[in-house]
């Protein structure tokens, strides 16, 4: 049951939430945009654009998804590190908005095993089926 002792907080929570609602909607629209700039400009996710950098994601993915292109981008990683490039880069969020945790990251490894593998250091690799 919500607290009735911090009126003067319902409005800010409101007004909060509402200015969060219209970020998400500028958001989805930025990602339409790059999307189709990108499609018009032959640009592939994982290939390297003029500019040289490697051109990322827009929009949302799965889990998996952020994994593979991580690893693709920058090669073997703990759970810890590849999680931390997950949320650095912005490339997943939990239902919730949380980042992604590393546990969350070993756990959807051995779920996927026909893409992910451990290798001999013990850091997480794309499978060679799916290298």
């Amino acid at each position: 049951m919500p607290s009735r002792r911090t009126p003067a907080l319902w409005p800010a929570l409101a007004s909060a939430e509402q200015e969060l609602r219209g970020l998400r909607d500028r958001q989805a629209e930025l990602e339409q945009l790059i999307g189709q700039a990108r499609a018009v400009l032959g640009l592939k996710v994982g290939e390297l654009s003029p500019g040289g950098e490697v051109v990322a994601p827009v929009g949302r993915m799965t889990l998996h998804e952020a994994m593979r292109h991580v690893l693709r981008t920058r090669g073997p990683m703990s759970s810890r590190e590849l999680a931390n490039a997950i949320n650095e880069q912005g490339l997943y969020r939990q239902k919730q908005g949380g980042a992604v945790p590393a546990g969350q990251i070993s756990a959807r490894m051995n779920r996927y095993r026909d893409l992910f593998e451990r290798d001999s250091a013990g850091r997480i690799i794309l499978s060679e089926r799916d290298a």
